[in-house]
């Protein structure tokens, strides 16, 4: 390596802006695992919403916000105070590149990047955001897009609401080594009751966990189980609580590395999603959970998730109104394991080669 190319590398320090807590973004993850392989200086700075004091190491820098409402204007207030506080970092720190995340959180920041980092940015986006009906917003989405280095979705239906004049790489919410944790496992897949159905990660969409816990409920063929956290969880307690449903569980917030137990322990991983933008068009993270730990998925029709699921064969697609637990039932009497092991191992594999694309562009993006 010449001179030149010693003294680049050692001048390289990245920025990456995050919307939310290190602990809620599995994706960030895999940006963290690329720049420490490459020896890259990074420091990370995130949104704290609610105050929970997590310990990060030292190159972490929160921003503390109070966030009683969900109000449109109250979020673009913090998340103008947000981009204020991102400034002042990238102004007096030394640093080369940035990697933005989240099309709400880093609106505010695309003149500046534009007029500092042009080319040298990369904006990431995992999530539809409800701003872009607002004509300004999708404005200032066009100019990140326009500028950056590399637009980053992790699905390929989010170009279905994108300008689709620019370029998107996917990058899927999975790491190298999940990836190949998951290749390697394997496990005999049965069904005897009762049979366990496991919803994990962010508990968000009321109605059609609801449907799951009003269609299962005092059904001794089912062992319902809610693991993590999420601001309807309260509510769902308080329902299966008066209703006196015995066959329900809530398993409360877990660590992540408690993750992969809590799915082997499981049939089937719900991922019903009601009908709306955001839910139509992502592939969630228990997606890839239920691929690597060869659990069936369980989901709604009518979504882009879905389509994956029955053109993988990794598990069951509702038609939304039907009987959930004679859907079940007929799934397991015709189950092909064979069909269905050889879809988790098909999609895994895709999921590599797009892996292996977007490490590519990472590294032309930091050469």
């Amino acid at each position: 390596m010449y001179r030149n190319d010693i003294m680049n590398c050692i001048m390289r320090r990245i920025l990456l802006i995050c919307p939310a807590l290190p602990d809620d973004m599995p994706y960030l993850r895999q940006y963290l695992d690329y720049f420490e392989a490459c020896n890259i200086l990074y420091d990370v700075t995130y949104l704290d919403l609610g105050g929970e004091n997590i310990a990060y190491p030292s190159n972490y820098y929160p921003f503390s916000l109070s966030w009683p409402s969900r109000a449109t204007l109250r979020r673009l207030i913090g998340y103008y105070k947000y981009s204020r506080f991102v400034k002042r970092k990238l102004s007096r720190g030394n640093y080369s590149h940035v990697i933005t995340m989240g099309i709400a959180c880093s609106a505010f920041l695309s003149h500046f990047l534009k007029k500092n980092f042009e080319s040298k940015y990369i904006f990431d986006i995992r999530d539809y955001s409800q701003i872009l009906r607002i004509p300004l917003f999708r404005k200032l989405n066009r100019i990140l897009l326009k500028h950056s280095y590399m637009n980053v979705i992790s699905s390929n239906a989010f170009r279905n609401w994108l300008p689709s004049e620019m370029d998107y790489t996917l990058s899927h919410n999975i790491t190298k080594e999940n990836l190949d944790k998951g290749t390697m496992y394997s496990k005999t897949i049965n069904f005897a009751e009762p049979i366990k159905i496991l919803t994990i990660g962010q508990i968000r969409d009321l109605e059609t966990n609801l449907y799951v816990i009003e269609q299962l409920s005092d059904n001794d063929k089912y062992e319902l189980i809610f693991s993590g956290k999420g601001r309807i969880l309260e509510y769902l307690e308080t329902v299966v609580r008066e209703r006196g449903y015995q066959n329900v569980k809530f398993t409360g917030k877990y660590m992540k590395e408690e993750e992969d137990g809590i799915a082997e322990g499981a049939t089937f991983l719900n991922v019903c999603m009601g009908r709306n933008m955001i839910s139509d068009y992502l592939l969630s993270n228990r997606l890839y959970l239920a691929t690597r730990m060869k659990n069936p998925l369980i989901s709604l029709d009518g979504c882009y998730q879905a389509e994956i699921i029955n053109n993988y064969n990794l598990g069951l697609v509702v038609t939304r109104g039907n009987n959930l637990s004679v859907s079940i039932e007929e799934y397991i009497r015709t189950f092909d394991a064979n069909l269905f092991l050889d879809g988790c191992e098909r999609f895994l594999n895709d999921v590599r080669a797009d892996v292996e694309r977007f490490n590519m562009k990472m590294d032309a993006f930091v050469s």
